[in-house]
């Protein structure tokens, strides 16, 4: 990826999450629970990212809360290989006026972003998420 485009250029448009992994400390990458989500950029520098985990069946959470639903919206920057989301909107409070960090690779049309290490119930941890990039049109 050009670590130069501060304006997020290659990153403007939309994305659907096609894989979510995780790992504590510094251990191997697991996959989660299959999930389902969308990230959003655009020119005028805004982000929306919406993400829900489903059930250990499979099945899409009736109402999805707490560990199950990831939604907060505010402005993006990028720099040096990382995107800083700095959320001003989201679905779990404590969120708002934080920034989350991501380093990212952008390889065409996929797209990785992987966390900064947060404290989980079981102890520091990291995401990944795999995300490819939606054409326009409609289905």
């Amino acid at each position: 990826m050009d670590t130069d485009d501060r304006s997020g250029k290659r990153l403007h448009g939309a994305w659907r999450l096609e894989a979510m992994e995780h790992r504590l400390r510094d251990g191997p990458w697991e996959a989660a629970r299959p999930v389902s989500g969308r990230i959003l950029y655009d020119a005028a520098g805004f982000v929306a990212v919406v993400i829900i985990v489903h059930q250990p069946d499979g099945g899409l959470p009736e109402n999805p809360a707490g560990d199950e639903c990831i939604a907060y919206s505010g402005r993006y920057e990028l720099a040096d290989g990382v995107v800083r989301h700095h959320v001003d909107v989201s679905f779990h409070t404590s969120w708002v006026g934080a920034t989350q960090e991501r380093s990212v690779e952008l390889d065409g049309d996929q797209l990785v972003l992987v966390t900064a290490p947060f404290e989980s119930r079981s102890g520091p941890r990291q995401s990944r998420l795999r995300w490819v990039r939606e054409r326009g049109g409609a289905k």
